[in-house]
């Protein structure tokens, strides 16, 4: 990130840690951002939320990334009308 070590009091992130396959590298630069005894607020939806807002479609972010079972509950789910145009998996 293009901040100098310990630009930031809070570093927020808003369900956004669930997508990132390479964590160590993102949490070492949150770290060199954010000062000594700064917070980390790191959101993440939870095994109770039915919805998933990127996709917008019920439970299809509860099946493995790109297993035929998500795959075809997408493919249902576009027939109803139900997601968000251009997204395809």
């Amino acid at each position: 990130m293009p901040f100098e070590d310990g630009s930031f009091d809070i570093v927020a992130s808003n369900q956004v840690f669930e997508h990132v396959s390479e964590l160590d590298g993102i949490c070492s630069e949150i770290a060199r951002v954010t000062r000594a005894g700064g917070l980390l607020l790191a959101l993440m939806p939870t095994s109770e939320v039915l919805w998933e807002d990127h996709l917008k479609m019920p439970w299809v972010h509860r099946l493995p990334v790109g297993s035929e079972r998500q795959r075809m509950l997408m493919k249902a789910f576009r027939r109803m009308g139900f997601g968000t145009a251009g997204i395809r998996r």
